[in-house]
């Protein structure tokens, strides 16, 4: 049986300053929940050529939010190698799985779920972004890779298809930025539903630590709340 609770109460060492997040398109409670673990605040919206950005820590490019190109493409490009985080599930339009317009070169992808995989493996288990989740969490979503990298960029492999070997979640840095590229679709579906639910959330809370460049400490003797209770919590934060 998955884990509903697998992460305490959670301490943020990060800035001082709250960390904000643009979701393109809409946000979802996975991105939500995940947010507020790092105590980080989410908006919404799309991004041009004229879009200003530097209020922004992250840039969330969920399946759905659709691609970019030309002047707003160079606008998130600038915005990522001066030190943005930027977060991109399936190519941001399932299922053609499109990294052209990204700003790391050389990362291309099979097409949705061609293949797609039920049964992944972290491939690196020191990085932050799997820091609260393990093998078993990922598995079994109802297709959890919908679909492999084909070429990387220079980029790190984090979790890699069983069936192929090749890497469904790649990261790493982009000038002074840092960025995820994804074909798990973690920010899918709710809170508790069998396609990742509260899995997604860790897996995205990590996701966001990373590209915030933060600590997050779990406390063990605190229990995880969804839902309403969720705004509850308290989260410390200092520098």
């Amino acid at each position: 049986m998955r884990r509903l609770i697998t992460l305490g109460l959670l301490l943020f060492l990060g800035s001082a300053n709250a960390t904000s997040i643009l979701v393109v398109g809409s946000s979802t409670d996975l991105i939500n929940a995940a947010a507020a673990n790092i105590s980080a605040t989410v908006s919404v919206g799309s991004i041009t050529g004229t879009t200003d950005l530097s209020s922004f820590d992250m840039v969330f490019f969920r399946n759905g939010s659709g691609t970019i190109a030309g002047d707003a493409a160079a606008n998130l490009a600038s915005w990522t190698n001066s030190g943005g985080g930027l977060y991109v599930e399936l190519g941001a339009a399932f299922p053609g799985l499109d990294y052209s317009w990204v700003p790391t070169a050389g990362v291309t992808s099979t097409a949705g779920n061609d293949p797609s995989s039920d049964q992944v493996t972290i491939a690196d288990p020191g990085s932050d972004i799997v820091q609260f989740t393990n093998n078993d969490e990922l598995d079994s979503w109802g297709y959890t890779g919908h679909g492999d990298f084909l070429t990387y960029g220079g980029l790190d492999v984090i979790i890699t298809n069983d069936a192929t070997g090749r890497a469904v979640t790649l990261a790493g840095d982009q000038g002074l930025g840092r960025v995820i590229y994804n074909n798990i679709d973690a920010a899918c579906c709710g809170l508790t539903s069998s396609h990742g639910g509260p899995a997604a959330v860790n897996l995205l809370t990590g996701s966001f630590a990373y590209l915030a460049g933060a600590t997050i400490v779990p406390v063990p003797a605190a229990v995880w709340l969804f839902g309403s209770a969720l705004a509850g919590l308290g989260f410390l934060r200092r520098k």
